[in-house]
């Protein structure tokens, strides 16, 4: 089984749940903060950060492995889907003009939400 809790003797098995549940926050927290500007280093340093947490811990490669590959999976439709409703208008991944992104969207005449993006077929 995969996400089994395995007990070993390390130092983050010894912590308090609590203490790591808000390290998980905090991760999340500074992943979500970095992507902001859009910069590559603070990303990386947290990726860093998480790889000594999971070598300290004493994770076998494989109870990891699936996991990687279930995200790997997702950036993959993401990247796809990206290509094809790309904000700028713009497709850079994909050359074909037949299925488009309207980058206009659609807002009705009395709508104060967010607009309609629409897929366009020629």
């Amino acid at each position: 089984m995969t996400f089994k809790y395995v007990e070993k003797d390390t130092i983050i098995h010894k912590l308090h749940p609590m203490t790591k549940a808000l390290l998980l926050l905090a991760a999340l927290m500074l992943a979500l903060i970095f992507t902001y500007d859009y910069s590559i280093v603070p990303l990386l340093i947290v990726l860093a950060f998480e790889l000594i947490i999971w070598r300290v811990a004493g994770i076998e490669f494989w109870r990891v492995a699936i996991v990687i590959k279930v995200l790997l999976g997702i950036f993959l439709f993401f990247i796809i889907v990206q290509g094809f409703l790309y904000r700028g208008g713009v497709t850079p991944l994909f050359g074909d003009r037949s299925l488009q992104a309207l980058g206009e969207g659609y807002r009705g005449v009395h709508t104060r939400g967010p607009s309609i993006r629409s897929l366009h077929i020629r």
